[in-house]
């Protein structure tokens, strides 16, 4: 073999491993993250399950979470307008399952907050941001009443993870604070990416607005 022709090969070899290194270290095989707090009189502090994911919804540009925690003590779902990675910092509102006015009260909503102090929701519920398409929360045993709740959350480079921050306040006065990092699972996408989906940055959306897609 001539030594043009071999040097050929050899860079196109390390261009093709190049790019497939690139797709791989994108993504996260794993989630991370926990819960503390309490929901009623269950105690939680408990790491996330690692079946735990996030899926996008192509079709409606929505994403799709499926979370649990401390073997489905504690198991979320929840489908929301898609995120972009310059949505960090944004808040939505979670839909209240009280009635409007709610349970009376100043700047705390009782005791029982995730760090075994006092909660604050005060006596105001904020309308439900319209990102939330969905939302859904259950646990084991009966539970109180969701009086206010945020979702914060931003998709990563690092690994294609999408980054949550979520705070929830109850009827009762508890409160459950969770953080975590959900992989992407893209089986159980629905329909596909209109950008390509390949590449590190296949899957961060395009933005309608600047805050969500």
């Amino acid at each position: 073999m001539k030594k043009s022709s071999r040097s050929y090969l050899i860079l196109s070899l390390m261009a093709l491993v190049m790019m497939t290194s690139r797709c791989d270290c994108s993504r996260a095989s794993t989630s991370s993250g926990r819960c503390e707090g309490f929901i009623g009189n269950l105690a939680v502090s408990d790491e996330i399950d690692p079946e735990s994911f996030y899926a996008i919804n192509y079709l409606n540009n929505e994403d799709i979470l499926s979370v649990s925690f401390g073997q489905r003590k504690v198991v979320m779902s929840a489908v929301v307008a898609r995120s972009s990675v310059l949505s960090g910092g944004v808040e939505l509102n979670l839909p209240s399952e009280v009635a409007p006015g709610g349970t009376p009260g100043g700047t705390d909503g009782g005791t029982g907050g995730a760090d075994g102090g006092t909660g604050g929701t005060g006596g105001f519920i904020p309308a439900p941001s319209p990102e939330i398409k969905h939302w859904d929360l259950v646990t084991q045993g009966l539970r109180p009443k969701l009086r206010t709740g945020t979702l914060e959350r931003v998709v990563t480079f690092v690994e294609n993870r999408l980054s949550t921050t979520l705070k929830l306040f109850f009827e009762d006065g508890t409160s459950l604070v969770c953080e975590f990092q959900v992989r992407h699972d893209e089986e159980n996408d629905r329909g596909t990416d209109p950008s390509g989906g390949g590449g590190c940055l296949g899957d961060t959306g395009s933005g309608g607005d600047s805050d969500f897609d």
